[in-house]
């Protein structure tokens, strides 16, 4: 696969194709949005905040989590454990407690792709069965839908031209958070569109993503303020 030199929007599939390292950088992308949702006002009156591991242990912790807040009912947590097991259920990125508990949410986040989509919402059918199996009060997300700016830690230069990145991401539906990595050479370049130079982009552009996404999932210095990292505008949430 090549890339436009000129600019475009991709997901993790298309920059990363070893499936280990793709996983790796979709879980800093992940760790970037839960991030900067609970610095939003969807978070605000939060008394609880869940997040997924990201790891074999998402279950036990969901079911844990679960059971400590709700406070209205008793959880069969052996009878949901058995639900996971079977596959029956799937454990979100995001579940907030707030009071009242009926205004509790939950969100999905996946890549802006047709594979990314179709899982989404197969996670969002299974954890609104578990909603519905054990009658908790909970919903998918809508108060969560960034629309602000900040700037990404640097602009990357390759072949001798220099490009702008930024990480969006944005509701799709309620409970579904998608994202997609844009790419932008500046204007003032001029660059013929070859594949030899699609295929160097394809390359460089997944080392400098994974060394800056890692920053970001590290906090190093760098904390994005909204649902577009990137050159900043915008208005503000």
């Amino acid at each position: 696969m090549t890339l436009n030199p000129n600019g475009a929007c991709v997901t993790p599939n298309e920059l990363w194709p070893d499936e280990r390292e793709r996983q790796q950088m979709e879980q800093m992308i992940e760790r970037i949005i839960v991030g900067h949702y609970q610095t939003s006002t969807a978070a605000l009156h939060a008394r609880s905040i869940f997040t997924d591991p990201g790891d074999a242990t998402g279950p036990d912790k969901c079911i844990k989590w679960l059971s400590q807040n709700t406070s209205d009912q008793s959880i069969n947590t052996a009878k949901m454990r058995a639900g996971y097991d079977a596959k029956l259920y799937a454990v979100p990125d995001i579940i907030s407690a707030r009071d009242p508990f009926a205004s509790s949410e939950y969100y999905e986040i996946k890549p802006d792709s047709n594979n990314g989509r179709r899982e989404g919402q197969g996670k969002i059918t299974r954890f609104n069965r578990l909603i519905k199996d054990f009658h908790l009060r909970l919903a998918a997300g809508h108060e969560y839908d960034p629309i602000r700016s900040s700037p990404f830690p640097s602009s990357i230069s390759i072949g001798g031209a220099t490009y702008d990145l930024e990480l969006k991401w944005w509701q799709e539906t309620r409970g579904l958070i998608l994202y997609e990595i844009c790419y932008q050479k500046r204007q003032e370049q001029e660059q013929e569109q070859t594949s030899h130079a699609g295929e160097a982009l394809l390359l460089l552009l997944g080392v400098a993503l994974a060394i800056m996404l890692g920053m970001g999932a590290r906090g190093a210095g760098w904390q994005p303020a909204g649902g577009l990292v990137g050159p900043g505008h915008g208005p503000e949430a």
